[in-house]
Protein backbone atom coordinates (compact mmCIF):
# COMPACT_ATOMS: atom_id res chain seq x y z
CA UNK A 1 0.00 0.00 0.00
CA UNK A 2 2.87 1.92 0.94
CA UNK A 3 4.72 2.04 -2.30
CA UNK A 4 1.11 2.36 -4.47
CA UNK A 5 0.85 5.80 -2.25
CA UNK A 6 4.42 6.96 -3.27
CA UNK A 7 4.09 5.81 -6.84
CA UNK A 8 0.62 8.30 -6.90
CA UNK A 9 3.03 11.27 -4.97
CA UNK A 10 5.58 10.78 -7.42
CA UNK A 11 3.13 10.97 -10.70
CA UNK A 12 1.71 13.64 -9.10
CA UNK A 13 4.87 15.56 -9.22
CA UNK A 14 5.72 14.70 -12.86
CA UNK A 15 2.63 16.00 -13.31
CA UNK A 16 2.82 18.84 -11.78
CA UNK A 17 5.79 19.95 -13.33
CA UNK A 18 4.04 19.38 -16.95
CA UNK A 19 1.88 22.03 -15.24
CA UNK A 20 4.61 24.12 -15.12
CA UNK A 21 5.49 24.36 -17.97
CA UNK A 22 2.77 25.80 -19.41
CA UNK A 23 2.79 28.15 -16.30
CA UNK A 24 5.88 29.80 -16.90
CA UNK A 25 4.57 30.15 -20.53
CA UNK A 26 7.75 27.57 -21.81
CA UNK A 27 4.92 27.20 -24.71
CA UNK A 28 5.34 30.58 -26.25
CA UNK A 29 9.32 30.42 -25.48
CA UNK A 30 9.66 26.73 -27.17
CA UNK A 31 9.81 27.76 -31.07
CA UNK A 32 11.51 31.35 -30.52
CA UNK A 33 15.17 31.50 -32.07
CA UNK A 34 18.46 32.62 -29.85
CA UNK A 35 17.88 35.59 -28.85
CA UNK A 36 17.87 38.11 -25.54
CA UNK A 37 20.76 37.83 -22.58
CA UNK A 38 24.11 35.64 -23.48
CA UNK A 39 23.07 35.47 -27.25
CA UNK A 40 26.80 34.46 -27.76
CA UNK A 41 26.87 31.47 -25.73
CA UNK A 42 23.51 29.94 -26.90
CA UNK A 43 25.19 30.49 -30.79
CA UNK A 44 27.99 28.97 -29.54
CA UNK A 45 26.25 25.81 -28.01
CA UNK A 46 23.89 25.78 -31.24
CA UNK A 47 26.45 25.87 -33.38
CA UNK A 48 28.46 23.23 -32.28
CA UNK A 49 25.64 20.74 -32.94
CA UNK A 50 25.03 22.09 -36.52
CA UNK A 51 28.59 21.79 -37.43
CA UNK A 52 28.14 18.11 -36.62
CA UNK A 53 25.61 17.68 -38.53
CA UNK A 54 26.43 19.20 -41.98
CA UNK A 55 30.41 18.38 -41.50
CA UNK A 56 30.01 15.16 -40.60
CA UNK A 57 29.54 13.51 -36.96
CA UNK A 58 33.52 13.41 -36.02
CA UNK A 59 32.80 13.06 -32.13
CA UNK A 60 35.88 14.16 -31.35
CA UNK A 61 36.72 16.92 -33.71
CA UNK A 62 34.22 19.81 -32.83
CA UNK A 63 33.83 22.87 -33.94
CA UNK A 64 32.69 25.94 -34.90
CA UNK A 65 30.98 28.15 -37.49
CA UNK A 66 33.40 31.25 -37.02
CA UNK A 67 37.17 30.72 -38.81
CA UNK A 68 39.16 32.58 -35.69
CA UNK A 69 40.87 29.32 -35.28
CA UNK A 70 42.34 26.31 -38.21
CA UNK A 71 38.98 25.68 -39.92
CA UNK A 72 36.82 26.64 -36.62
CA UNK A 73 37.72 23.76 -34.50
CA UNK A 74 37.48 24.51 -31.07
CA UNK A 75 36.25 22.38 -28.05
CA UNK A 76 35.08 23.53 -24.71
CA UNK A 77 32.75 20.70 -22.66
CA UNK A 78 32.01 17.36 -23.22
CA UNK A 79 29.89 17.39 -26.37
CA UNK A 80 28.16 14.39 -25.94
CA UNK A 81 24.74 16.56 -25.79
CA UNK A 82 25.53 18.47 -29.08
CA UNK A 83 26.36 15.03 -30.43
CA UNK A 84 23.42 13.68 -29.87
CA UNK A 85 21.32 16.61 -30.69
CA UNK A 86 22.83 16.15 -34.23
CA UNK A 87 21.38 13.18 -34.69
CA UNK A 88 17.76 14.09 -34.07
CA UNK A 89 18.39 16.79 -36.84
CA UNK A 90 19.18 13.69 -39.11
CA UNK A 91 15.56 12.71 -37.89
CA UNK A 92 13.20 15.79 -37.13
CA UNK A 93 15.55 18.51 -39.61
CA UNK A 94 17.68 21.33 -38.35
CA UNK A 95 15.43 22.21 -35.50
CA UNK A 96 16.90 25.01 -32.46
CA UNK A 97 14.31 23.83 -30.13
CA UNK A 98 15.65 20.43 -29.88
CA UNK A 99 18.52 21.44 -27.99
CA UNK A 100 16.40 23.71 -25.61
CA UNK A 101 14.24 20.00 -25.08
CA UNK A 102 16.98 18.37 -24.64
CA UNK A 103 18.77 20.53 -21.99
CA UNK A 104 15.30 20.94 -20.23
CA UNK A 105 14.65 17.07 -20.16
CA UNK A 106 17.81 16.23 -18.08
CA UNK A 107 16.65 19.39 -16.57
CA UNK A 108 12.99 18.08 -15.35
CA UNK A 109 15.06 14.76 -14.54
CA UNK A 110 17.47 16.07 -12.18
CA UNK A 111 15.01 18.34 -10.63
CA UNK A 112 12.47 14.74 -10.28
CA UNK A 113 15.30 13.60 -8.05
CA UNK A 114 15.71 16.55 -5.94
CA UNK A 115 11.83 15.67 -4.84
CA UNK A 116 12.78 12.12 -4.25
CA UNK A 117 16.04 13.34 -2.40
CA UNK A 118 13.98 15.73 -0.04
CA UNK A 119 11.42 12.75 0.87
CA UNK A 120 14.05 10.81 1.27
CA UNK A 121 15.99 12.84 4.19
CA UNK A 122 12.81 14.56 5.29
CA UNK A 123 10.30 11.90 5.00
CA UNK A 124 7.67 14.41 4.13
CA UNK A 125 5.89 14.84 0.95
CA UNK A 126 5.00 18.61 1.57
CA UNK A 127 8.37 19.70 1.22
CA UNK A 128 9.37 17.12 -0.99
CA UNK A 129 6.97 19.43 -3.54
CA UNK A 130 8.28 22.88 -2.35
CA UNK A 131 11.90 22.33 -1.73
CA UNK A 132 12.32 21.77 -5.80
CA UNK A 133 9.85 24.29 -6.21
CA UNK A 134 11.71 26.46 -4.58
CA UNK A 135 14.46 26.65 -6.90
CA UNK A 136 12.09 28.36 -9.55
CA UNK A 137 12.06 31.07 -7.15
CA UNK A 138 15.31 31.79 -9.49
CA UNK A 139 14.97 33.93 -12.46
CA UNK A 140 18.29 32.68 -13.64
CA UNK A 141 16.99 29.39 -13.32
CA UNK A 142 14.20 29.38 -14.52
CA UNK A 143 15.71 31.26 -17.80
CA UNK A 144 18.54 28.94 -18.42
CA UNK A 145 16.09 25.62 -17.96
CA UNK A 146 14.57 25.92 -21.25
CA UNK A 147 17.72 27.45 -23.52
CA UNK A 148 20.59 26.07 -25.09
CA UNK A 149 23.34 26.58 -22.93
CA UNK A 150 24.83 23.11 -21.37
CA UNK A 151 24.75 24.47 -17.59
CA UNK A 152 21.12 23.86 -16.76
CA UNK A 153 22.18 20.08 -17.81
CA UNK A 154 25.14 19.55 -15.66
CA UNK A 155 23.03 21.07 -12.84
CA UNK A 156 20.07 18.45 -13.66
CA UNK A 157 22.86 15.37 -14.02
CA UNK A 158 24.67 16.62 -10.65
CA UNK A 159 21.06 16.62 -8.82
CA UNK A 160 20.17 13.13 -10.13
CA UNK A 161 24.12 11.64 -8.72
CA UNK A 162 23.01 13.82 -5.37
CA UNK A 163 19.70 11.61 -4.96
CA UNK A 164 21.65 8.40 -5.97
CA UNK A 165 24.73 9.18 -3.42
CA UNK A 166 22.09 9.45 -0.57
CA UNK A 167 19.97 6.28 -2.11
CA UNK A 168 23.32 4.26 -1.47
CA UNK A 169 23.95 5.90 1.67
CA UNK A 170 20.52 5.01 2.77
CA UNK A 171 19.93 1.06 0.86
CA UNK A 172 23.53 0.43 0.84
CA UNK A 173 23.58 -1.21 -2.45
CA UNK A 174 26.89 -0.24 -4.32
CA UNK A 175 24.78 0.35 -7.64
CA UNK A 176 23.15 3.62 -6.62
CA UNK A 177 26.78 4.81 -6.12
CA UNK A 178 28.06 3.49 -9.24
CA UNK A 179 24.81 5.42 -11.05
CA UNK A 180 25.57 8.46 -8.67
CA UNK A 181 29.18 8.89 -9.95
CA UNK A 182 27.96 8.31 -13.48
CA UNK A 183 26.00 11.28 -13.69
CA UNK A 184 28.50 12.90 -11.30
CA UNK A 185 30.90 12.35 -14.15
CA UNK A 186 28.78 13.20 -17.16
CA UNK A 187 28.27 16.69 -15.26
CA UNK A 188 31.31 17.37 -14.69
CA UNK A 189 32.30 16.28 -18.14
CA UNK A 190 29.67 19.50 -18.98
CA UNK A 191 31.28 21.46 -16.89
CA UNK A 192 34.12 21.00 -14.49
CA UNK A 193 33.21 23.40 -12.07
CA UNK A 194 30.58 20.76 -10.90
CA UNK A 195 33.56 18.46 -9.84
CA UNK A 196 32.26 20.73 -6.26
CA UNK A 197 29.84 17.87 -5.86
CA UNK A 198 31.48 14.97 -6.18
CA UNK A 199 34.77 15.93 -4.36
CA UNK A 200 32.19 17.07 -1.12
CA UNK A 201 31.70 13.01 -1.37
CA UNK A 202 34.92 12.09 -1.23
CA UNK A 203 35.80 14.49 1.64
CA UNK A 204 33.33 12.92 3.39
CA UNK A 205 34.05 9.77 3.08
CA UNK A 206 38.02 10.95 3.53
CA UNK A 207 36.69 12.44 7.02
CA UNK A 208 34.95 9.11 7.81
CA UNK A 209 37.67 6.33 7.02
CA UNK A 210 40.08 8.37 9.00
CA UNK A 211 38.09 10.73 11.92
CA UNK A 212 35.24 8.18 12.45
CA UNK A 213 35.47 4.71 13.29
CA UNK A 214 33.26 2.77 11.71
CA UNK A 215 31.47 -0.27 13.00
CA UNK A 216 29.58 -0.98 9.91
CA UNK A 217 31.36 -3.79 7.68
CA UNK A 218 29.72 -2.35 4.58
CA UNK A 219 31.75 0.79 5.32
CA UNK A 220 35.04 -0.70 4.91
CA UNK A 221 33.79 -3.48 2.28
CA UNK A 222 33.24 -0.59 -0.06
CA UNK A 223 36.37 1.58 0.81
CA UNK A 224 38.17 0.55 -2.66
CA UNK A 225 35.04 0.91 -4.63
CA UNK A 226 34.83 4.10 -3.80
CA UNK A 227 38.00 5.38 -4.55
CA UNK A 228 38.23 3.41 -7.63
CA UNK A 229 34.56 5.33 -8.86
CA UNK A 230 36.17 8.63 -7.89
CA UNK A 231 39.42 7.98 -9.65
CA UNK A 232 37.11 7.25 -12.71
CA UNK A 233 35.32 10.46 -12.26
CA UNK A 234 38.42 12.46 -11.76
CA UNK A 235 40.42 10.89 -14.57
CA UNK A 236 37.57 11.15 -17.32
CA UNK A 237 37.18 14.66 -16.51
CA UNK A 238 40.95 15.30 -16.40
CA UNK A 239 41.44 13.30 -19.80
CA UNK A 240 38.75 15.11 -21.51
CA UNK A 241 40.00 19.03 -20.37
CA UNK A 242 43.97 17.78 -21.38
CA UNK A 243 42.16 16.86 -24.59
CA UNK A 244 40.45 20.38 -24.63
CA UNK A 245 43.69 21.62 -24.13
CA UNK A 246 45.53 20.08 -26.82
CA UNK A 247 43.05 20.01 -29.12
CA UNK A 248 42.47 23.79 -29.15
CA UNK A 249 46.49 24.12 -29.23
CA UNK A 250 46.81 22.84 -32.22
CA UNK A 251 43.80 24.58 -33.75
CA UNK A 252 45.13 28.30 -32.33
CA UNK A 253 41.56 28.34 -30.55
CA UNK A 254 41.83 30.57 -27.83
CA UNK A 255 37.88 31.62 -28.18
CA UNK A 256 36.83 29.64 -24.79
CA UNK A 257 37.64 30.38 -21.24
CA UNK A 258 39.87 27.18 -19.97
CA UNK A 259 41.86 28.98 -17.40
CA UNK A 260 40.08 30.47 -13.98
CA UNK A 261 39.68 34.30 -13.80
CA UNK A 262 40.57 34.69 -10.03
CA UNK A 263 39.87 37.06 -7.07
CA UNK A 264 43.34 38.05 -6.62
CA UNK A 265 43.59 38.69 -10.14
CA UNK A 266 41.95 42.08 -10.28
CA UNK A 267 42.88 45.45 -8.41
CA UNK A 268 40.73 47.19 -5.58
CA UNK A 269 38.46 48.93 -8.58
CA UNK A 270 38.69 45.96 -10.68
CA UNK A 271 36.70 43.80 -7.37
CA UNK A 272 34.65 46.69 -6.60
CA UNK A 273 33.32 46.99 -10.57
CA UNK A 274 32.38 42.95 -10.23
CA UNK A 275 30.66 43.54 -6.97
CA UNK A 276 28.55 46.15 -7.95
CA UNK A 277 27.47 44.09 -11.09
CA UNK A 278 26.63 40.99 -8.47
CA UNK A 279 24.26 43.22 -5.97
CA UNK A 280 22.92 46.00 -8.02
CA UNK A 281 22.45 43.60 -11.79
CA UNK A 282 21.99 40.00 -10.64
CA UNK A 283 21.13 40.09 -6.96
CA UNK A 284 16.82 39.99 -8.02
CA UNK A 285 17.88 37.59 -10.62
CA UNK A 286 19.57 34.60 -8.10
CA UNK A 287 16.90 34.36 -6.39
CA UNK A 288 13.29 36.55 -5.86
CA UNK A 289 14.26 38.86 -2.75
CA UNK A 290 11.46 37.06 -0.55
CA UNK A 291 13.19 33.90 -1.45
CA UNK A 292 16.78 35.31 -0.83
CA UNK A 293 15.85 36.54 2.54
CA UNK A 294 13.90 33.26 3.49
CA UNK A 295 16.63 31.41 3.04
CA UNK A 296 19.13 33.19 4.91
CA UNK A 297 17.04 33.22 7.58
CA UNK A 298 16.82 29.53 7.41
CA UNK A 299 21.07 29.71 7.18
CA UNK A 300 20.61 31.08 10.22
CA UNK A 301 18.43 28.74 12.17
CA UNK A 302 20.29 25.80 10.76
CA UNK A 303 23.42 27.44 12.42
CA UNK A 304 21.81 27.70 15.80
CA UNK A 305 19.95 24.22 15.57
CA UNK A 306 23.63 22.44 14.37
CA UNK A 307 24.16 20.07 17.10
CA UNK A 308 20.25 18.86 16.59
CA UNK A 309 21.36 17.77 12.95
CA UNK A 310 23.03 14.73 11.36
CA UNK A 311 26.56 15.20 11.63
CA UNK A 312 27.13 13.53 7.95
CA UNK A 313 24.74 15.74 6.39
CA UNK A 314 26.39 18.47 8.11
CA UNK A 315 29.88 17.70 7.14
CA UNK A 316 29.32 17.11 3.65
CA UNK A 317 26.97 20.44 3.46
CA UNK A 318 30.61 21.79 5.06
CA UNK A 319 32.74 20.77 1.83
CA UNK A 320 30.10 21.89 -0.14
CA UNK A 321 30.13 25.37 1.54
CA UNK A 322 33.87 25.26 0.95
CA UNK A 323 34.11 24.19 -2.71
CA UNK A 324 31.51 26.69 -3.78
CA UNK A 325 33.32 29.77 -1.93
CA UNK A 326 36.28 28.27 -3.37
CA UNK A 327 35.21 28.36 -6.68
CA UNK A 328 33.32 31.70 -6.30
CA UNK A 329 36.70 33.57 -5.69
CA UNK A 330 38.36 31.09 -9.02
CA UNK A 331 35.73 32.45 -11.31
CA UNK A 332 34.89 35.59 -9.47
CA UNK A 333 35.69 38.27 -12.93
CA UNK A 334 32.57 35.80 -14.50
CA UNK A 335 30.00 36.78 -12.15
CA UNK A 336 30.27 40.34 -13.72
CA UNK A 337 28.44 39.41 -16.82
CA UNK A 338 27.30 35.89 -16.03
CA UNK A 339 24.33 34.95 -13.84
CA UNK A 340 24.12 31.40 -15.28
CA UNK A 341 27.48 31.08 -13.11
CA UNK A 342 25.31 31.08 -10.44
CA UNK A 343 23.45 28.08 -11.40
CA UNK A 344 26.30 26.05 -9.49
CA UNK A 345 25.48 27.51 -6.40
CA UNK A 346 21.73 25.40 -6.55
CA UNK A 347 22.50 22.20 -4.93
CA UNK A 348 24.09 24.33 -1.89
CA UNK A 349 20.70 25.89 -2.05
CA UNK A 350 18.82 23.01 -1.62
CA UNK A 351 21.25 21.82 1.09
CA UNK A 352 20.23 24.77 3.16
CA UNK A 353 16.79 24.40 2.92
CA UNK A 354 16.71 20.09 3.56
CA UNK A 355 18.85 21.03 7.20
CA UNK A 356 16.65 23.87 7.83
CA UNK A 357 13.31 21.99 7.41
CA UNK A 358 15.23 19.03 9.22
CA UNK A 359 16.03 21.47 12.48
CA UNK A 360 12.25 22.77 12.00
CA UNK A 361 11.05 19.27 12.36
CA UNK A 362 12.97 18.52 15.46
CA UNK A 363 11.49 21.37 17.54
CA UNK A 364 8.82 20.18 19.86
CA UNK A 365 5.66 21.90 18.35
CA UNK A 366 2.27 21.77 17.69
CA UNK A 367 1.28 20.43 14.41
CA UNK A 368 -0.68 24.06 13.77
CA UNK A 369 2.48 25.88 14.15
CA UNK A 370 4.10 22.99 11.82
CA UNK A 371 1.03 24.03 9.27
CA UNK A 372 2.01 27.53 9.65
CA UNK A 373 5.51 27.11 8.68
CA UNK A 374 4.32 24.97 5.87
CA UNK A 375 1.94 27.57 4.62
CA UNK A 376 4.02 30.80 4.91
CA UNK A 377 7.06 28.32 3.11
CA UNK A 378 3.90 27.68 0.18
CA UNK A 379 3.32 31.59 0.23
CA UNK A 380 7.18 32.44 -0.44
CA UNK A 381 7.60 29.79 -3.09
CA UNK A 382 4.21 30.69 -5.18
CA UNK A 383 5.81 34.29 -4.77
CA UNK A 384 9.09 33.66 -6.16
CA UNK A 385 8.05 31.43 -8.68
CA UNK A 386 5.30 34.07 -9.93
CA UNK A 387 8.05 36.84 -9.76
CA UNK A 388 10.95 34.65 -11.77
CA UNK A 389 7.64 33.93 -14.59
CA UNK A 390 7.28 37.53 -15.12
CA UNK A 391 10.90 38.36 -15.29
CA UNK A 392 11.64 35.74 -17.68
CA UNK A 393 8.91 36.90 -20.04
CA UNK A 394 10.31 40.57 -19.68
CA UNK A 395 13.89 38.91 -20.72
CA UNK A 396 12.12 37.84 -23.60
CA UNK A 397 9.92 40.69 -24.27
CA UNK A 398 13.52 42.49 -24.52
CA UNK A 399 14.98 39.59 -26.99
CA UNK A 400 16.06 41.49 -29.83
CA UNK A 401 18.88 43.48 -28.33
CA UNK A 402 22.17 45.11 -29.10
CA UNK A 403 23.78 41.39 -29.27
CA UNK A 404 20.93 39.25 -30.75
CA UNK A 405 19.77 42.16 -33.19
CA UNK A 406 21.74 40.73 -36.12
CA UNK A 407 19.93 37.11 -35.87
CA UNK A 408 16.75 38.89 -36.31
CA UNK A 409 17.75 40.64 -39.20
CA UNK A 410 18.70 36.88 -41.14
CA UNK A 411 15.94 35.13 -39.54
CA UNK A 412 13.68 37.55 -41.26
CA UNK A 413 15.02 37.28 -44.67
CA UNK A 414 16.07 33.56 -44.87
CA UNK A 415 13.94 33.23 -47.84
CA UNK A 416 15.65 35.55 -49.64
CA UNK A 417 19.15 34.09 -48.44
CA UNK A 418 17.74 30.59 -49.27
CA UNK A 419 17.04 31.98 -53.17
CA UNK A 420 20.37 32.52 -53.64
CA UNK A 421 21.74 29.13 -53.45
CA UNK A 422 25.07 29.65 -51.85
CA UNK A 423 27.21 26.78 -52.14
CA UNK A 424 27.25 25.12 -48.43
CA UNK A 425 31.37 25.62 -48.46
CA UNK A 426 31.58 29.28 -49.45
CA UNK A 427 33.22 31.08 -46.54
CA UNK A 428 31.08 34.42 -45.78
CA UNK A 429 31.26 38.13 -43.54
CA UNK A 430 28.61 39.01 -41.38
CA UNK A 431 28.64 42.53 -40.48
CA UNK A 432 28.34 44.14 -37.71
CA UNK A 433 27.80 41.08 -35.53
CA UNK A 434 28.48 41.36 -31.80
CA UNK A 435 28.64 37.86 -31.55
CA UNK A 436 30.80 35.48 -32.54
CA UNK A 437 28.92 32.98 -34.37
CA UNK A 438 25.61 34.23 -33.86
CA UNK A 439 24.81 35.61 -37.70
CA UNK A 440 27.04 32.85 -38.96
CA UNK A 441 24.82 30.13 -37.17
CA UNK A 442 21.61 31.76 -38.74
CA UNK A 443 23.47 31.02 -42.53
CA UNK A 444 24.91 27.95 -41.93
CA UNK A 445 28.16 28.70 -43.34
CA UNK A 446 32.06 29.43 -42.27
CA UNK A 447 33.59 32.68 -42.17
CA UNK A 448 34.25 35.37 -40.03
CA UNK A 449 32.65 38.30 -38.52
CA UNK A 450 33.00 41.90 -37.62
CA UNK A 451 32.06 43.65 -34.39
CA UNK A 452 31.38 47.13 -35.12
CA UNK A 453 30.59 49.30 -38.01
CA UNK A 454 33.63 51.54 -37.38
CA UNK A 455 35.49 48.01 -38.41
CA UNK A 456 33.96 47.81 -41.65
CA UNK A 457 37.37 48.58 -44.17
CA UNK A 458 38.39 48.15 -47.39
CA UNK A 459 41.39 46.72 -45.40
CA UNK A 460 39.62 43.63 -43.32
CA UNK A 461 37.39 42.76 -46.03
CA UNK A 462 40.82 42.54 -48.37
CA UNK A 463 41.94 40.39 -45.31
CA UNK A 464 39.38 38.08 -45.33
CA UNK A 465 38.92 37.88 -49.32
CA UNK A 466 42.55 36.74 -49.22
CA UNK A 467 41.46 34.02 -46.84
CA UNK A 468 39.14 33.01 -49.37
CA UNK A 469 35.78 35.04 -48.20
CA UNK A 470 33.14 34.83 -50.95
CA UNK A 471 30.68 36.84 -49.70
CA UNK A 472 29.46 39.46 -47.30
CA UNK A 473 26.14 39.74 -45.47
CA UNK A 474 25.77 43.82 -44.26
CA UNK A 475 23.07 43.44 -41.80
CA UNK A 476 23.01 47.23 -41.47
CA UNK A 477 21.00 49.99 -43.55
CA UNK A 478 23.99 52.30 -44.00
CA UNK A 479 24.68 53.78 -47.25
CA UNK A 480 28.34 54.22 -46.59
CA UNK A 481 28.97 51.09 -45.92
CA UNK A 482 26.49 49.63 -48.58
CA UNK A 483 29.18 51.63 -51.14
CA UNK A 484 31.96 50.19 -49.62
CA UNK A 485 30.32 46.73 -50.55
CA UNK A 486 29.46 47.52 -54.09
CA UNK A 487 33.43 48.53 -54.43
CA UNK A 488 34.52 45.49 -52.78
CA UNK A 489 32.29 43.20 -54.38
CA UNK A 490 28.40 42.68 -56.83
CA UNK A 491 25.18 43.62 -54.87
CA UNK A 492 23.13 40.45 -55.01
CA UNK A 493 20.20 40.82 -52.51
CA UNK A 494 19.13 43.65 -50.89
CA UNK A 495 15.93 43.51 -47.93
CA UNK A 496 15.23 46.07 -45.25
CA UNK A 497 18.52 45.97 -43.19
CA UNK A 498 20.40 43.33 -44.92
CA UNK A 499 22.60 43.34 -47.98
CA UNK A 500 24.45 40.45 -49.41
CA UNK A 501 27.25 41.03 -51.80
CA UNK A 502 29.01 38.33 -53.98
CA UNK A 503 33.33 38.59 -54.21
Amino acid sequence: MKLKSNRIVQISFAISLIGLFFFFNFQFYLFLQPQGIHFIRQTDSLSFASTYYHNGFDFFHPSLYNLMSTDGKAACEFPLIYYFVSLLYCIFGEKDYLLKIVNFLIFSIGIFHVFKLTFLLLKDYFYAFIVPLFLFSSVSLLYYSFNFLPDIAALGLSFSGWYFYFKFKEEKEFKNLKISFLFFTFSSLLKITYLINPLSIFGLFLVELFFIKKKNANFHLFNRKIVILFLFLLGSVVAWNLYVIYYNSIYSSTYFTTSPMPYWSLDEMGKSIVFEGILSEWYKKYLAQTSFHFLILLFVFTLFSIRKLNKYLLILFSFLVVGSLCYFLLFFIQFRHHDYYFLIFSPLVVFILILGIQAIQRIEMKSAFQLIIKAAFLIIVLSGMNYSRIKVGERYQKGNDLHSKVGFVLKKNMKMIADLNIPTNSKVIIAPDLSINGGLYFVKRKGWTIRLKEEITHKIITEFKAKGSNYLFLTVNDSSLIQLGMKEGRLIAQKGKLSIFKF
